[in-house]
């Protein structure tokens, strides 16, 4: 059995299950990112880039879709409040 790392919210990651995408405000997270683009990649389920979103955030797509803008606001200023973890951090 894993230990639980903080790095996934104190919760062991058994396989073939994938950690999620550091969404701390840090470099290694959401640092370089703005408001529109975090909002654009949680409804269309794409990167920048046109590739798809992998699970686990490819499960959050359908709930991001029926968040009103202002729901989703709150949701990005309440990540830019989570102290940042990673490299750079």
């Amino acid at each position: 059995m894993r230990r639980p790392s903080q790095d996934r919210g104190g919760r062991g990651v058994a396989p073939p299950a994938t950690a999620a995408a550091n969404l701390t405000p840090g470099p290694a997270g959401l640092g370089g990112w703005t408001y529109a683009q975090f909002a654009n990649e949680l409804r269309s389920g794409k990167r920048s880039d046109g590739t798809r979103l992998w699970t686990p955030m490819a499960d959050v797509i359908p709930f991001a879709r029926n968040m009103t803008s202002t729901e989703l606001q709150a949701l990005w200023k309440d990540l830019r409040c989570v102290p940042p973890v990673g490299k750079g951090s």
